[in-house]
């Protein structure tokens, strides 16, 4: 790949990750039942659902798509444009950077959960959280603002207020360059120990901390955006604490302050007013919650695209309101949305675990709604698929695994 032209290369690719797509799902089909049917529902979910998405995207879509994936399994491709560079591979160092900065993505994505228990909206919130709290370190993305001096060599990011935003998951982080955090601040690297070992109270301390210091300086440029991001952390570990109902006033303070500094159709504004409309959510204050989630979307439409696993997101919660008012067939249709485009999106976020956790909560979600309206068939085979996205990033024994499992078993004892 690396002698090749990029065209070459990217047909390569394409052809390669249709192959590789459906080899695997067949490989990871697993399950308590005859492997043919198994089998014959993982192909056709898969033809079904390339033939539906083929329509909606261009070819070029279908390559990218492609390059990303791969990117995502075997590393860049030397050819693509966009090429990533690693940490060590910047002319100036991380640890240099006066700006460093850790920030949390939060529980982004409502569970249904299992179907044999009639939760509450607060407990499907609840079992969200637990779900992710089991894997903090993929909520976490480290990273620093730096000035613009390196614009034609490398890619950035985002700028921020003239200063170039350049960030990683934690996971990715760590792999380039050991998992000691090797030059992020002693502050920051104490928040991540705390929440690696869900010593929630001692990293909510030290963001309380760093928080009085920035407040100390001006609300204005880079300082305001990063007291924004500090503020939505601490409401992200209060959420972690379960102490949902405390973490609404620093996401109302976190999104104030990033309309501020930004402006009020930044991307970085929707995270916190996703987060916040969960805690309305959670509370059953759906009117509001639903209100929030719209103007999110709206934002992350902007900013992202249709297509794009955060939008993606966003729907899958509206969803779940539009259920829980039992307006099932529009949930139903809302969640069908969200899993297309998680699918259309595969690849295209930095934090591929945390991606395909929240595809297969979308997926789950959808087959909840087709079980609820009796379509046996159609809810088993998405619940397969989600049982494998599951599979593909989780350990074995995991509870959001058996969860799904036990949601199968029930599928199939009602479709028996």
């Amino acid at each position: 790949i690396k002698s090749t032209s990029s065209t070459h290369c990217q047909k390569i690719v394409s052809e390669i990750m249709g192959i590789f797509y459906i080899s695997d799902t067949f490989n990871k089909t697993n399950y308590n039942m005859s492997d043919d049917m198994a089998l014959q529902r993982s192909a056709s979910r898969i033809m079904d659902e390339d033939h539906k998405l083929s329509s909606r995207i261009s070819d070029q879509q279908k390559v990218d798509q492609g390059i990303n994936v791969w990117n995502v399994l075997f590393g860049e491709c030397l050819c693509v444009e966009n090429y990533r560079p690693k940490p060590i591979d910047r002319n100036f160092s991380f640890s240099s950077s006066e700006h460093q900065f850790l920030e949390l993505s939060g529980i982004n994505c409502i569970s249904l959960g299992e179907v044999s228990s009639e939760l509450t909206a607060e407990q499907r919130v609840k079992e969200s959280t637990r779900q992710l709290s089991c894997h903090i370190e993929s909520l976490v993305s480290v990273g620093y603002f730096a000035e613009n001096s390196s614009v034609e060599e490398w890619n950035q990011d985002e700028y921020i207020l003239g200063k170039e935003k350049w960030d990683m998951p934690l996971e990715i982080y760590e792999y380039n360059v050991g998992n000691d955090c090797y030059g992020l601040n002693k502050d920051l690297k104490s928040v991540v120990n705390h929440l690696k070992s869900k010593k929630f109270i001692y990293a909510e301390k030290i963001m309380k901390s760093l928080l009085t210091r920035y407040n100390a300086n001006s609300y204005e440029g880079v300082n305001a955006y990063l007291i924004g991001m500090i503020l939505h952390n601490i409401g992200v570990i209060k959420v972690l604490k379960s102490e949902g109902e405390e973490s609404i006033s620093y996401f109302q303070q976190a999104i104030r302050i990033k309309m501020s500094a930004l402006g009020k159709m930044h991307v970085s504004v929707a995270d916190s007013l996703n987060e916040l409309g969960i805690q309305y959510f959670a509370q059953e204050q759906f009117e509001k919650a639903l209100a929030i989630f719209s103007e999110a979307l709206t934002i992350r439409k902007r900013g992202f695209g249709p297509n794009h696993p955060k939008t993606g997101i966003v729907v899958n919660n509206i969803a779940c309101i539009r259920f829980l008012t039992k307006d099932k067939f529009l949930a139903l249709n809302l969640f069908q949305d969200a899993c297309d485009t998680q699918r259309l999106a595969l690849g295209s976020s930095a934090s591929v675990k945390l991606h395909l956790l929240h595809k297969a909560t979308s997926l789950s979600n959808l087959a909840y709604i087709e079980l609820q309206l009796k379509n046996y068939d159609e809810a088993a085979t998405i619940f397969e698929e989600a049982l494998l996205v599951q599979q593909s990033v989780l350990e074995d024994g995991d509870n959001t695994i058996r969860n799904t499992q036990n949601n199968l078993l029930l599928t199939n004892a009602f479709h028996s």
